[in-house]
């Protein structure tokens, strides 16, 4: 029995209602996960507000990856709590909406693979603010195949052996400095793969260079070949 996480976009909204406070407090990190059965243990360190602090957190789920970028906008009455919070699109349920706390455990009932989103909210219920993010691609799963067809960085990727990632002729993936990536499966690459970081190939891993020319500039990254 295996339950995987994925930290995919640490995204922090602010919300447009009750903006009391000239700033939004600011967004939660070192977040960190563990797993036990079914249970899943978030940690993280609380963000700051010096007007008037963080004074609460809210914490949404959804089955599966999230695979765009989530639309939030005002804040609403949740059915299952009396505390407010931003609107998030998707079938997401509250998993925690209360007081200040550094760690909550999540039971989804489940195994499976999981998105999470985390907020931080100060004494007048503003939201952390919008910061930009990058995708973190992960293909997990028995011959799951995923094509990127625009533009996409990513700070981690995770494509085991089964799987595979086709970036399309109109596709850029750019890999962030800093990013450490092995692949165990297969990149087929059509478009243009730019990297910055850490890329390895590991053995038995695949990667079919499929363009036809390259006039245009998409040259195969410079990776560690296992």
């Amino acid at each position: 029995m295996n339950i995987w996480i994925y930290f995919d976009d640490l995204m922090t909204y602010t919300s447009t209602s009750s903006t009391t406070d000239s700033n939004s407090p600011n967004a939660p990190s070192a977040v960190s996960a563990a797993c036990s059965g079914t249970n899943i243990t978030l940690n993280w360190s609380n963000g700051t507000d010096g007007e008037s602090g963080v004074d609460g957190i809210l914490i949404l789920r959804q089955a599966g990856l999230q695979t765009a970028d989530q639309s939030v906008s005002n804040q609403v009455t949740y059915s299952t709590s009396s505390s407010t919070g931003p609107v998030a699109a998707g079938s997401y349920a509250v998993v925690y909406n209360g007081a200040t706390t550094t760690t909550i455990t999540d039971n989804p009932g489940s195994t499976g693979t999981y998105t999470y989103l985390l907020y931080m909210r100060d004494r007048n219920y503003n939201y952390t603010a919008l910061t930009a993010a990058a995708r973190i691609w992960v293909l997990n799963g028995t011959s799951l195949s995923v094509t990127a067809s625009s533009t996409t960085s990513i700070d981690g990727l995770y494509i085991p052996s089964t799987c595979s990632l086709t970036v399309s002729s109109s596709g850029v993936v750019s890999i962030r400095s800093g990013a450490v990536i092995s692949v165990s499966g297969t990149i087929v690459n059509q478009g243009n793969i730019q990297n910055s970081g850490t890329l390895t190939f590991a053995n038995g891993s695949l990667f079919n260079y499929n363009r036809n020319g390259a006039s245009s500039g998409y040259s195969i990254p410079t990776a560690t070949w296992s």
